[in-house]
C-alpha cells in the first residue's frame, strides 16, 4: 500500500492460500488501510497451504476495514465471482 500511494479509498483485494508469514505487520497494514479508508477483501483458496478457514489474523483486518471474506475451493471460482461482480 505504501509503495503504490493508492488514492483514498481504494480497495484492496489480498487472494491466498496461507496465513500471513509475519502476523506482527498486520497491525501496520490496518493502520495504513485506516489512514487511507482502505477496504480489505480476503479471498482463500483452500488449496495446498490453507485446508480449512484460517485463523483470525486476516479476519481483524477485514472486519476493522468493513471487507469482505471469501473462501473458495479452486481458482476459477474466484474468477466467476469476479466476473458476476464487475458486469453487474
Amino acid at each position: 500500500m505504501e509503495e503504490g500511494k493508492p488514492k483514498p479509498e481504494s480497495p484492496l483485494y489480498v487472494f491466498t492460500d496461507a496465513p500471513p508469514l509475519d502476523k506482527a505487520k498486520v497491525d501496520d497494514a490496518l493502520a495504513l488501510a485506516l489512514d487511507t479508508w482502505t477496504t480489505v477483501h480476503v479471498f482463500y483458496g483452500t488449496s495446498n497451504c490453507l485446508k480449512s478457514i484460517p485463523d483470525d489474523t486476516f479476519h481483524h483486518l477485514v472486519s476493522e476495514t468493513n471487507g469482505q471474506e471469501l473462501t473458495f475451493s479452486h481458482g476459477t471460482e474466484i474468477s466467476q465471482v469476479l466476473f458476476i461482480y464487475y458486469n453487474k
